[in-house]
């Protein structure tokens, strides 16, 4: 994605949060989870503080969606992001998701229609869902939209040959200008 911007944008300044290695017996124990979410949250809100004032986007894939929700948890910021994106959200269909949406000026949630690891999420981890799959239970909106498309939870990185990547053909538009996110419904 920093690629794809960097071709249309010289002001564009990525930042990418690490929260190191982080293995699947602590992601499977809800404390643990939580605890690695929180300390990725606190990177986000950090850079969220010093660059206040500056046209933000975030992209948050899988986990990342938890470290995002939780960093906007009872943050309340000076400017809206610009663009939030969540693809491949672990989180519950029914999670209530008002916090982010309202920290963005749009949200978008990209599912992947077959994606199996959040079927696998839901079914045996605690606390986790397949938000990423069905989509949130909220309506569509000028400001937050379901967006879904036929593949798995990495179907947003694979590359094929002589097309656009995912993010140049979906997020690029979003991110780039000030149009917004058209409805894209792949469900047989």
């Amino acid at each position: 994605l920093n690629e794809e911007v960097r071709k249309y944008s010289r002001s564009f300044l990525p930042v990418e949060v690490k929260y190191g290695f982080f293995d699947l017996l602590s992601f499977s124990v809800p404390w643990l989870r939580n605890r690695k979410a929180k300390q990725a949250a606190d990177q986000v809100k950090q850079v969220l503080k010093k660059h206040s004032g500056k046209e933000i986007s975030i992209v948050a894939h899988s986990f990342g969606s938890l470290v995002l929700s939780q960093a906007l948890k009872d943050n309340k910021l000076l400017t809206p992001i610009k663009h939030v994106i969540l693809c491949g959200s672990p989180l519950p269909n029914k999670y209530c998701l008002n916090h982010v949406v309202e920290s963005a000026e749009v949200t978008v949630n990209e599912c992947g229609t077959r994606d199996f690891v959040l079927v696998a999420a839901k079914s045996l981890l605690l606390g986790l869902g397949d938000a990423g799959r069905v989509g949130f239970r909220r309506s569509n909106s000028q400001n937050f939209i379901n967006r879904y498309f036929s593949g798995g939870h990495s179907l947003y990185f694979e590359a094929k040959e002589g097309q656009p990547t995912f993010a140049e053909e979906h997020w690029l538009p979003i991110i780039l200008s000030d149009t917004l996110p058209v409805q894209i419904d792949k469900r047989e």
